[in-house]
């Protein structure tokens, strides 16, 4: 019996390849190519390179119908053959046709290589259309090669400058083509009838092809930029700093340091840490530093604040950056960019807020820590950083780190009766700020809870709150703050509404906070009865900031509310549903809203599926939104975490 067409393709392949000690095409279409090819450069025999890229593409076109299983593949592969032997032609620009003849083979062969053996009704139908125009690209790009190698010789020297142009436009394109497919990454993202339980094993292969092609330091993404002005992805990351806190005690001792630091000729791009435990007020001061009048015209009102408590990893904290920052040019990736941002600007003043979470994410630490000393290396650019600590990071050169501590007395009245302005005893107000220790959350949460009841009636209920807190299981050491949180989400307006703490404890677990409120609560909380009055309650115990269209809350509050009053099963579904509905709604094939919607909500949806994946097993739901989400997130800004993260997941069931 004659061989198959199929066995003949591989037995010619392994005659071409033997030499160069290749594996078969069972083993991998694209580890072969890839081997030889290298060993190929290094004998110098672009012959022999040529012959692989042929007879592998030869294999391609035999098993499209076969083992391969890619009949919409076929064309591409042999429509390459014919642009390899057309470029062995070309008299000119011999070198630079072969370049986009290999990029054509490559892209084809990592195409083969990751679609061989799967259905092709199970892959969906945009890559199908993608890999069509891709082959009528290839064919045009073909017939111009074709035509060069045709060329005589004066018309070579006549239109050698065109043909130049010419074959860098193929270039580019072929190599957009490579990036577009994602050497087949994007088949799996793609391939949305595909069981995506049954996927997680191959993960692994996945993340080594994505890390290739998305590269950066350490894991920072370097990809292209998104196709809009980053600053219309996110409303709440703004190029307007926020305002200064209204009311701002105790601080004038290291505000007066600070404002000296960074406006002294004597140190050229002076850095500074504000450090402290939570509730001290950080964000304030740095707020208070950057609105004053000498910093202002130092920098020349070039001075940048970026909040990081939702940048949840390296990749989202460069892009918060790059966000606040306003680029007036799009470099080819989002660091050259800031980079050259940066360099621009003869004075700058940028402004991390809430550092510690990107910092303290796992395995995080050093990626970030490249992120500053990138920034802090550039002549002209300081930088002020707030973080949850007691030291600053190591490897950058800090002119001063101030640790803040409690509130003096005087200082502490003064923030409570700014706010309370209460009339009682002078001597109660004093007994209850020393249980405070001086934290300005602590006192601007108990201030707000003396407007609507006494402070002597405070007091006790601080005393008595404190003993039971104490007296928990499990109970480690005991923060002023937390006692002022837990008084608050006590105070009887809070109790009163039976959706208050249900209400906080959402919000708690969105990075970003509720966005577009007034629209989303139900559908994102659906057991949520009492919306309008649990916003109410929330606010009056200051429990919550709430803009109308954005519902978020202090640092300190929702560590302590994730901590202490975790969502339920019921809260945590219903969060998948909306963002796995929301996600749904996306087509790749044209611009809608839905596209500003995910880009504004890209922090939150990381969140959850991360949340989701850190109990160690991952529904298919989850890793289905995962898989789509990324999808969307290539072409706006690229990251591989959720697709880490649902690799070191186990699939339920």
């Amino acid at each position: 019996m004659p061989p198959k067409k199929a066995d003949r393709g591989i037995a010619a392949l392994a005659r071409a390849t033997s030499t160069l000690a290749l594996q078969p095409i069972a083993g991998s279409l694209t580890t072969s190519w890839n081997e030889g090819l290298e060993k190929a450069d290094r004998t110098r025999s672009a012959a022999i390179a040529s012959t692989i890229m042929k007879d592998a593409l030869t294999v391609v076109a035999s098993l499209a119908d076969g083992g391969v299983n890619v009949p919409f593949l076929k064309g591409s592969a042999q429509i390459a053959v014919q642009l390899i032997d057309a470029a062995q032609l070309v008299k000119n620009n011999q070198d630079d046709c072969r370049d986009v003849a290999r990029l054509a083979a490559e892209t084809v062969l990592h195409l083969a290589d990751a679609v061989k053996g799967r259905d092709p009704e199970s892959i969906d139908e945009r890559l199908k259309a993608e890999i069509l125009r891709f082959e009528k690209k290839l064919q045009e790009i073909y017939e111009g090669v074709n035509k060069l190698t045709h060329a005589k010789f004066y018309t070579r020297a006549a239109t050698r400058t065109m043909d130049q142009a010419m074959i860098n436009g193929w270039k580019a394109e072929m190599d957009h083509a490579h990036r577009q497919f994602l050497r087949g990454v994007l088949v799996d993202l793609a391939a949305g009838k595909v069981e995506v339980k049954t996927e997680l094993g191959q993960l692994s292969n996945t993340m080594d092809t994505m890390r290739g092609q998305i590269s950066g330091i350490h894991g920072i993404v370097m990809q292209t930029l998104p196709r809009q002005d980053l600053a219309k992805t996110n409303i709440f990351l703004s190029r307007t700093p926020p305002p200064k806190p209204s009311i701002f005690c105790g601080r004038d001792q290291e505000t007066s340091d600070a404002v000296h630091l960074l406006t002294s000729k004597a140190i050229s791009q002076p850095n500074l840490a504000i450090l402290g435990s939570g509730g001290m007020g950080k964000t304030s001061l740095a707020l208070t530093i950057l609105h004053h009048a000498a910093v202002k015209a130092h920098f020349k009102d070039q001075v940048y604040f970026v909040p990081c408590e939702s940048a949840q990893s390296t990749e989202q904290l460069v892009y918060h950056i790059a966000t606040v920052l306003p680029f007036k040019k799009q470099e080819e990736d989002i660091l050259t960019s800031i980079d050259s941002f940066l360099h621009r600007s003869s004075r700058l003043l940028l402004i991390l807020d809430n550092f510690e979470t990107p910092y303290y994410q796992a395995k995080m630490e050093e990626s970030t820590l490249e992120v500053l000393k990138r920034m802090t290396s550039i002549p002209g650019v300081s930088l002020i950083l707030t973080m949850r600590a007691s030291t600053a990071p190591h490897g950058i050169q800090w002119d001063r780190s101030i640790l803040l501590h409690g509130l003096p007395m005087e200082a502490s009245r003064q923030a409570f009766l700014g706010t309370s302005h209460s009339s009682s005893e002078q001597t109660v107000i004093d007994q209850l700020l020393k249980e405070l220790d001086g934290v300005p959350l602590a006192i601007k949460l108990i201030s707000n809870l003396a407007q609507l009841d006494s402070p002597a009636n405070l007091l006790k209920e601080w005393q008595e709150r404190k003993t039971a807190m104490l007296a928990e299981p499990g109970r480690g050491r005991l923060e002023n703050i937390e006692v002022s949180i837990e008084l608050s989400l006590q105070a009887t307006v809070v109790q009163d509404c039976q959706d208050a703490i249900p209400l906080l404890a959402l919000i708690a677990h969105l990075p970003d906070g509720l966005l577009q409120a007034k629209d989303t609560l139900e559908k994102k909380a659906p057991y949520i009865y009492l919306g309008p009055a649990a916003r109410r309650a929330l606010k009056q115990a200051a429990l919550m900031d709430d803009s109308g269209e954005q519902m978020n809350i202090l640092s300190p509050v929702r560590h302590y509310i994730c901590k202490k009053y975790p969502l339920d099963a019921p809260g945590r579904e219903a969060l998948e549903d909306y963002y796995e509905a929301l996600i749904g709604k996306y087509n790749q094939e044209c611009y809608t809203s839905i596209n500003d919607t995910l880009l504004l909500e890209s922090s939150n949806i990381i969140a959850i599926i991360k949340q989701a994946c850190s109990c160690g097993k991952v529904s298919t739901k989850v890793a289905q939104m995962a898989y789509k989400m990324s999808w969307f997130l290539l072409f706006y800004r690229p990251t591989i975490e959720l697709l880490d993260a649902i690799q070191h997941a186990a699939p339920e069931g």
